[in-house]
């Protein structure tokens, strides 16, 4: 009966040179994609918020809130939402204008609100007067 037999000293301890260039190539996708994913996740944007009521307290629902970048000009508009609030998400950092408009009442502006990156900045509760 022939008997095959293995050595294990050729064996133990190393390990093949393609290997460690498997490994290596992994390690190098890992830093790649790992550091492309982490820069991803970082976001420069923010957010604007705020509230639309009239002088009794009572939810504005036709109005319309534009959102001005004051270096730019660049304009973005709105409506309110069911509960009076309006949201401007992404918003790139700068200086801002919010102009509401609303059909009956007089517009409203408020000027100078500064957005940092990855702030979320409130405009707070802007009341409306009646009239033209």
């Amino acid at each position: 009966m022939n008997h095959i037999s293995v050595s294990s000293k050729s064996v133990r301890g190393r390990i093949p040179a393609k290997t460690h260039m498997h490994w290596i190539a992994l390690a190098v996708l890992l830093l790649i994609y790992g550091g492309a994913s982490i820069s991803l996740a970082q976001t420069s944007s923010g957010t604007i918020t705020g509230r639309v009521v009239d002088q009794s307290g009572g939810i504005v629902m036709n109005a319309e809130v534009r959102l001005i970048n004051q270096l730019t000009a660049d304009v973005v508009s709105t409506k309110v939402q069911s509960d009076g609030g309006f949201v401007f998400a992404d918003v790139q950092p700068g200086s801002f204008t919010v102009d509401v408009r609303a059909d009956g009442y007089k517009g409203f502006l408020k000027k100078d609100l500064v957005l940092s990156s990855a702030e979320r900045l409130s405009s707070g509760t802007l009341v409306l007067e009646v009239g033209s």
